[in-house]
């Protein structure tokens, strides 16, 4: 008779469904951090997210059993799965952990370490703790990746996929490409300026809320990346 212990190969796990976000699991999550954070006010209208500038804090929830909460969005590398991702935080404990990580002269900004939030528990009862690994640099493999998703946070406010909106810049001295009709996410000022449509003020919002939150995305240009 076969030994039970034979049915599963060692060293396997379920495989995980791909996503473009980062969920924070139970146990340790291992990640960098690509970007400055888009921050703002984070909302819920029929389960689906509702994101305000910092400027323009709703005064109420419109579930009240959903309170409205400060988030931070930001491009990451999971480590664990060794893909780009966006990981949104309302946890403020995580929030403030790596603020004052931020402000420590030993550690600096946290595009140049990992960290590791670990959590435990579940509902009423989570705690999260936010741990650094000591400083290294960003490998090349993962600067390419970073690069070749371009992505734009700000996208999030408008409920758009930030996967690949931001534009690729035309090599120097190349003339830029003729556009007959601008795409719907490009900025609402470029597309009032070929005469198309007024500005929308939601693409605006988009504009102010990365520019508030001092947003570097990259463009294909390796010089725009923070680290």
């Amino acid at each position: 008779m076969s030994n039970q212990n034979d049915f599963i190969p060692d060293g396997y796990e379920v495989p995980r469904g791909s996503s473009n976000y980062l969920r924070l699991q139970t146990g340790e999550n291992r990640f960098r951090i690509l970007s400055r954070p888009l921050m703002g006010w984070l909302d819920w209208k029929d389960n689906k997210p509702l994101r305000f500038p910092m400027n323009e804090k709703p005064e109420k929830a419109i579930d009240p059993k959903k309170p409205i909460k400060h988030f931070w969005a930001m491009t990451v590398w999971n480590c664990n799965e060794t893909k780009i991702q966006i990981l949104e935080i309302t946890q403020q404990t995580i929030q403030a952990a790596i603020t004052d990580l931020s402000q420590k002269k030993e550690w600096g900004a946290p595009w140049n370490y990992d960290l590791v939030v670990t959590k435990k528990g579940s509902e009423l009862t989570t705690e999260y703790h936010t741990t650094p690994i000591p400083p290294s640099p960003v490998a090349a493999e993962i600067r390419q990746a970073l690069l070749e998703a371009r992505i734009d946070l700000g996208m999030l406010m408008i409920g758009e996929d930030p996967f690949g909106a931001a534009q690729a810049k035309p090599a120097a001295g190349a003339a830029a490409p003729a556009v007959a009709t601008p795409p719907a996410a490009a900025p609402a000022e470029q597309i009032a300026a070929a005469g198309k449509i007024a500005p929308n003020p939601a693409a605006t919002a988009v504009q102010q809320a990365k520019a508030d939150s001092g947003i570097i995305n990259a463009e294909n240009e390796d010089d725009d990346l923070p680290f």
